[in-house]
């Protein structure tokens, strides 16, 4: 628990250190950089001994720490549209996180390349490379971040895919995966039912559409009033 809450401060720490220093593009994108705020509901102690993370040795640690801050920043660049610093931040992480031999951390930075590729339009290679990345974490027993991963591609696949049946078992199956490692206030849960809304919208049922994206909207309110 002491590690998640450190990761939980890097990574805050590195959101706030962008927006002190933000530009026009960061302001633009505020609300939706506000998201990327680290969700304590994670380090509750049942989510974390479910969740059995691979912590970093002692020796490890501070330089884990600067790598989870650096994807933080990569992370934002991908969300405010600078996709080459994004991938380059991204490369930098896995290449120093072979180097320190710490695995998360590189399927971490993994699934982040995946992600810059399906937000450039190269959805096949970037599914395949996160299911690769979800099959090593599930494979190292790493729950948590095989949650993670499967949210993400989730997320990045609904209403996109042309495959409206994939698309909804990979939905749930992350819901299936999150359930397994998390509270029900966990912020994910919000967004898997904005995943579900728009394969609705896709399929042509606009008021389905809309009521889904209203309960997602009382579910965030919902785990804000219990934060």
């Amino acid at each position: 628990r002491e590690f998640c809450l450190r990761r939980q401060l890097v990574e805050a720490g590195a959101l706030i250190k962008r927006f002190v220093s933000a530009d026009e593009q960061v302001v633009s994108r505020a609300q939706t950089l506000v998201k990327e705020l680290p969700d304590l509901s994670r380090c509750d102690p049942v989510a974390v001994d479910a969740g059995a993370q691979l912590l970093p040795r002692p020796e490890q640690r501070a330089a884990v720490d600067a790598e989870l801050a650096h994807l933080v920043e990569a992370r934002t660049e991908l969300l405010i549209g600078r996709s080459q610093q994004a991938q380059e931040l991204g490369e930098s992480v896995r290449s120093r996180a072979q180097e320190l031999g710490y695995s998360p951390l590189q399927l971490e930075a993994d699934v982040f390349l995946a992600r810059v590729r399906v937000a450039a339009g190269e959805l096949g290679t970037g599914v395949t490379a996160l299911r690769q990345a979800i099959f090593a974490a599930e494979r190292a027993e790493l729950g948590e971040l095989a949650a993670s991963f499967r949210v993400q591609l989730a997320v990045a696949v609904a209403g996109r895919f042309a495959k409206p049946a994939l698309e909804q078992w990979m939905i749930d199956e992350a819901q299936l995966a999150l359930d397994r490692v998390s509270r029900p206030d966990d912020a994910r849960q919000v967004d898997l039912l904005l995943a579900r809304a728009r394969i609705i919208e896709q399929a042509g049922d606009y008021d389905g559409a809309i009521a889904a994206h209203e309960h997602a909207w009382e579910r965030a309110e919902g785990i804000l009033d219990d934060a």
